[in-house]
Parts: structure tokens; sequence; C-alpha cells
């Protein structure tokens, strides 16, 4: 006869391992809204930064998406037109 494998608690063991996933989860949430709060910081420094500093300022803004300077500008302007 071979081997027999035998689950104790795997109703509780999953539970557990779901209840960890959700807690990583969740940090990692809270973590990346603190760098999209810090990359829109960055844009009130946009017109100082080199051109290179720009377009990396850009990337990073795309990848955890919040809004370019060429989309903030796009809306500001709208903003502006629909006031006047």
């Amino acid at each position: 006869m071979g081997n027999v494998f035998i689950r104790r608690n795997s109703q509780e063991t999953m539970e557990k391992e779901m209840t960890l996933q959700k807690s990583v989860l969740q940090e990692y949430e809270l973590e990346l809204e603190l760098v999209k709060r810090h990359v829109l910081d960055l844009f009130w420094e946009y017109d100082r930064m080199s051109s290179a500093g720009q377009k990396s300022l850009n990337k990073l803004a795309k990848l955890v998406e919040v809004p370019t300077e060429m989309e903030i500008q796009k809306d500001w302007k709208q903003y502006m037109a629909d006031t006047a």
C-alpha cells in the first residue's frame, strides 16, 4: 500500500491563509495610495524639473494611475472654459 496523506484542519488552514492574503493586499493598497500622493506632490515641482525628470514623473503617474501634467492642464483648461 502507498502512503496516505490525511489533511487536518484544512478549512482552518485555508481561512488563515485567506486572512493573511487579505492583510497583505490591504497593506499593498495603503502603500500604493502613499506612492500616489507622493507622485501628485511632485507635480508641484514640475516646472523646475529637467525635461528628463518631467518625462520620468509622467511615466510614474501613468504607472500608478494618477493624472499626468498634460491631463491636469487639459482638465484645468476645460474647467476654466466651463466657468467663464
